[in-house]
């Protein structure tokens, strides 16, 4: 019975890492019921499950997040509304338990690479023939999310295809295409500048990986030379970033800011006077935005509920327990990763988009940003084994 009840969950899972870059509902419908299943599993066989080091620091944050409910300056109702969107550090210990096959790790890799291909072809055929489908439009061909989302989805995607490389040789044709139609994508089609940097970041750390520090060098021009030609051919692009230098020059910490770079640097000045208020317990879960609109009341600045960065989100809401314990689990990542033998370095990847990626987004309150970054924390880790849970040695 506990057999059949995990397999129904491992189904349902790899529907839902397809649905991930396509639907909010589908994701939001199949997790909880893969939660039921997999508890009434565990229920029934409850040996089946081991301690694993990064389900523990995810649930010893989300605890954390829960008890600044109490403390908290919103409303309960409000406070427990935005603890729901960390529902994703909840779900890791699920989705490692069900991952914990290497079929299921497999086949759920494809499914959400099925996903990905379905947006990544919906927005080349937008660009190329100007029909609008779903979302997008011909200036903007994104077809279910944001250019910020898709930008970074398709980043994800582009990572995930060093395993399909290593896994499977006859197929390395077709993983070429498929990065250059991604890596085209972001630099030359789509908006998201945080794309930009997460793109530049990967080159480098990947030219490092790849020769030392003479790879890094040759990544550092390999990848201005690829930027400059996405600023100089791509009318979108060149527009983004021309667009960032002038907010920068616009930006007075004085006055209201009124551009989106402008926005961005305004939330980082009042979340670390916000931080400076209440260093220790912070402002509690969902206290941002009360937090944030009595620093600005009466200056006439526009309000926020996040400062578009979740280091700072999480500093201000949750104080130095709450910052610690976000380290302690990207720490936990790193430190793990390099046991993961073929899922090794995209895991290594996934973690430089989510720390480069956090330092201009929230991305982990972002829904489909945080969905996946757990569903492949989950596949990714999943396989580490019991006996090497609590060995904190780095393998070389």
């Amino acid at each position: 019975m506990a057999s059949s009840l995990h397999k129904t969950a491992a189904y349902l899972l790899l529907l839902a890492g397809f649905s991930l870059p396509i639907s909010i509902a589908g994701v939001n419908t199949l997790l909880p019921i893969i939660t039921i299943l997999t508890l009434l599993a565990l229920w029934q066989q409850p040996l089946a499950f081991s301690p694993n080091p990064v389900a523990q620091t995810a649930l010893a944050l989300w605890l954390w997040m829960l008890l600044g409910v109490s403390y908290s300056l919103a409303n309960t109702g409000a406070a427990l509304l935005h603890l729901s969107h960390y529902l994703e550090f909840l779900y890791l210990p699920i989705l490692l338990w069900v991952f914990r096959e290497a079929r299921w790790q497999r086949l759920g890799m494809h499914c959400f690479m099925i996903g990905i291909l379905v947006i990544l072809l919906g927005s080349y055929f937008v660009w190329l023939t100007g029909i609008p489908l779903g979302k997008a439009t011909a200036d903007n061909p994104v077809v279910f999310k944001n250019y910020i989302t898709q930008g970074i989805l398709f980043c994800m995607s582009a990572v995930l295809l060093f395993w399909y490389w290593q896994q499977y040789p006859r197929w390395r044709t077709l993983t070429v295409l498929v990065l250059v139609l991604l890596l085209f994508n972001v630099l030359f089609i789509g908006q998201g500048r945080t794309s930009y940097v997460i793109v530049l970041v990967l080159l480098l750390w990947f030219g490092f990986r790849w020769l030392g520090w003479r790879g890094l060098l040759l990544a550092l021009l390999g990848a201005s030379l690829l930027l400059s030609a996405a600023y100089q051919f791509s009318p979108s692009t060149h527009h983004r970033i021309q667009e960032i230098w002038d907010n920068i020059q616009g930006f007075h910490p004085d006055q209201p800011a009124n551009t989106s770079v402008g926005y961005r640097l305004e939330f980082y000045q009042h979340s670390l006077k916000l931080i400076a208020q209440r260093p220790l317990w912070g402002t509690g879960t969902g206290g941002f935005a009360p937090a944030y609109a009595a620093l600005t009341a009466g200056e006439n600045r526009i309000a926020s509920d996040n400062p578009h960065n979740e280091y700072l989100l999480i500093a201000v809401q949750w104080g130095i327990p709450g910052t610690l314990l976000f380290a302690l689990f990207i720490g936990v990542l790193a430190r793990y990763s390099v046991r993961l033998e073929a899922f090794a370095l995209p895991a290594q990847g996934l973690l430089i988009i989510m720390l480069v990626g956090c330092l201009f987004n929230s991305l982990w309150l972002d829904f489909t940003e945080g969905h996946t970054f757990a569903y492949f924390i989950g596949l990714f880790y999943a396989g580490l084994k019991k006996e090497n849970s609590y060995d904190c040695t780095i393998i070389k």
